[in-house]
C-alpha cells in the first residue's frame, strides 16, 4: 500500500476508534460507521461525564486530543474528526492526486492540483483505478465498482469541477 493510502486508511482508522470510544459511551452509536459520521455528537454526550469518557477514550487509543472548541465548532462526529485530526477531503485529494500523477506527470503536484478542471485531472481511463483505491482504503464510506464510478464520472461532468471538488464530493 502506497503512503498517500495509508493516509486515507489512517483517517479510516481514527474514524473507527471514534467510533468505538462513542459506542462504549452511548449504546445509541450507530454500528454503521458511515452513519456514525453523520450522527449529531450532541445527540449522544449527553452529559459532561459522558463527555469526558469519550475524550479519553479517543485519547488513550489515538494521542489525539479533543477539544471544547472543536465540540462547539463540529455537529458531526466527522466534522469532529476533521478538526481534531486531519479532513476526509484532503486525505481522498492525495490518493486522487497520486493515480492522477501516475498517468500524467505533466499535472501539478502541489496544492494547485485541486484547482486543475476535473476532465483534465481525472480523464476516463483512470476512474477505475481511482474508484478501485478509494474502495480498498474506506470500503465502509466509498463503493467501489460500477456504482462508484459512476459517482466519480457525474462528479467530474459538472459544471466548473475541479480535482478539490470532486474530491469534496465524493466523501
Amino acid at each position: 500500500m502506497a503512503d498517500e493510502d495509508d493516509f486515507l486508511t489512517g483517517w479510516i482508522d481514527q474514524a473507527t476508534t471514534m467510533q468505538d470510544c462513542m459506542a462504549n459511551c452511548n449504546t445509541d452509536t450507530s454500528a454503521d460507521l458511515k452513519v456514525f459520521l453523520r450522527q449529531t455528537h450532541a445527540s449522544l454526550i449527553l452529559s459532561d461525564a459522558i463527555k469526558e469518557q469519550f475524550r479519553s477514550c479517543f485519547f488513550d487509543k489515538t494521542q489525539l486530543a479533543i477539544p471544547d472548541s472543536a465540540l462547539a465548532s463540529a455537529s458531526t462526529f466527522r466534522d469532529l474528526l476533521d478538526a481534531c485530526f486531519r479532513p476526509l477531503a484532503i486525505a481522498v485529494m492525495v490518493v486522487m492526486r497520486a493515480v492522477a500523477l501516475e498517468h500524467n506527470p505533466a499535472l501539478p503536484s502541489n496544492n494547485s492540483f485541486g484547482a486543475v478542471a476535473a476532465k483534465t485531472a481525472f480523464p476516463d481511463e483512470i476512474i477505475a483505478e481511482i474508484t478501485g483505491r478509494l474502495a480498498e482504503d474506506m470500503p465502509s464510506l466509498f463503493t467501489g465498482g460500477p456504482v462508484g464510478q459512476q459517482t466519480l464520472k457525474t462528479l467530474i461532468a459538472k459544471a466548473n469541477a475541479t480535482a478539490q471538488s470532486v474530491a469534496q464530493g465524493v466523501v
